[in-house]
């Protein structure tokens, strides 16, 4: 069976679309029934949206807008000697509670498997220490900060300097992260952070440090530059619906409103 057939033919009975085929259906039999014309409306509107959202070319679409993929490059030894960073700092991504197969213990997600292992990549590059930023947002008993360097220490053979076991959010990581970097007399760091949560982290680094303090961004999971010439199949899934999409159009979304909140709520410079 031909790849985008079958695709199509997957995506009509798993989230999202089979929601987009209940809401056809539905329309399809209200034409026999005497309902409302507002009814109709709002219904094939809610099919429309949910179709627009759950496209992979909208969530591109909006994720261009919101998160420019040029904004932060990957890094390169030659930027890296550039920097001159003396630290390396990676902000916690939550946590997988209660793993099974770890013994019902908490352990890294996977986002931040992704960060510890480019953290510890960086430092077998340079050789810089490393800073840890996340703590106990719904009151759990072990870190985020403290399971990172579990996984860094035992996994990549990789030593953590310094823990922030307080920070709940992006904005307390930079906080905390600058109270500590500021008593270690260190002015110029790496910031390990996925592409999608660049432009807040950064935000609020300069928030927090302002412009003496010199950070390098080096995003991880950054979206594949588009060819010049796409395969038509590609073209084609970009138009049929699935939760993936709907889940980075989320993230995005989150991330775009997360820092315009932080604008309006913390403009201001803290001491």
């Amino acid at each position: 069976m031909n790849a985008i057939v079958y695709r199509f033919i997957e995506q009509i009975f798993l989230p999202p679309g089979v929601i987009l085929t209940a809401l056809v259906t539905i329309l399809f039999l209200m034409r026999r029934t005497a309902v409302p014309r507002a009814v109709r409306v709002l219904l094939l509107a809610t099919l429309c949206l949910t179709w627009i959202v759950s496209l992979p070319v909208t969530a591109r679409l909006v994720a261009d807008l919101v998160t420019p993929q040029d904004r932060f490059p990957p890094v390169t030894p030659e930027r890296l000697r550039q920097a001159d960073a003396q630290a390396i700092v990676i902000f916690g991504i939550g946590r997988a509670p209660r793993a099974p197969e770890y013994g019902d213990r908490d352990t890294l997600s996977a986002s931040g498997l992704l960060r510890a292992r480019y953290g510890a990549h960086l430092h077998r590059l340079t050789g810089l220490p490393i800073l840890l930023a996340g703590g106990r947002p719904y009151d759990e008993e072990v870190s985020e900060a403290q399971l990172m360097r579990e996984v860094l220490e035992r996994e990549f053979a990789t030593p953590v300097r310094w823990l922030d076991e307080e920070s709940r959010n992006t904005w307390e990581n930079a906080v905390n992260s600058v109270a500590i970097l500021r008593r270690e007399g260190i002015a110029r760091v790496v910031l390990v952070i996925h592409a999608r949560d660049a432009e807040r982290a950064l935000w609020s680094m300069r928030k927090a440090a302002g412009e003496e303090m010199g950070i390098l961004i080096a995003p991880i999971q950054m979206r594949p530059g588009q060819p010049e010439r796409m395969p038509l199949a590609a073209v084609l899934l970009g138009w049929v619906p699935n939760a993936d999409a709907m889940n980075h159009l989320a993230v995005t979304l989150h991330e775009g409103l997360g820092l315009l909140w932080y604008r309006l709520t913390r403009g201001a410079k803290i001491a």
